[in-house]
């Protein structure tokens, strides 16, 4: 869940938005549309951590995971698509190396192999292909 109260942000003395309030249940999935300029990339930068608020309060759950497609493409490197689109994180990413390579090399039996299992139990790994595969019937299903 993600609750954002009163949320606020000015930019070269211009009030992108103010009195913002939201809240996301676990499992929906948002899109912000307007015009550009409006403040929709900034409001997600503040979600994230990327930039500051002016004011006001964003509380996320502990086991949400917020995915995000910035508006200019970078270069994605060694990232799958699945990867991008549930916004998995660096510390997730290396866990999951670290269990492909486990199997590869056959040392499932290791302790970086059962320290990356327990990293990517932590992170809610077990939920990403359902959360991805759940997101691709609902949008199927209208």
């Amino acid at each position: 869940m993600l609750t954002i109260k009163k949320l606020r942000k000015s930019m070269g003395g211009r009030i992108l938005f103010e009195e913002a309030d939201m809240v996301i249940n676990w499992g929906e999935r948002i899109a912000l549309v307007g015009a550009n300029g409006t403040g929709k990339s900034t409001i997600f930068k503040i979600i994230l951590g990327q930039e500051e608020k002016d004011g006001g309060t964003i509380v996320k759950d502990e086991y949400g995971m917020i995915g995000y497609l910035e508006q200019e493409a970078g270069n994605p490197g060694e990232a799958t698509i699945l990867e991008i689109a549930t916004g998995i994180n660096e510390e997730m990413r290396n866990a999951m190396a670290t269990l492909r390579e486990g199997i590869k090399n056959e040392t499932t039996g290791s302790d970086e192999y059962g320290a990356a299992q327990d990293k990517y139990e932590e992170l809610n790994g077990f939920q990403l292909d359902p959360q991805a595969a759940g997101g691709y019937r609902s949008q199927n299903s209208r």
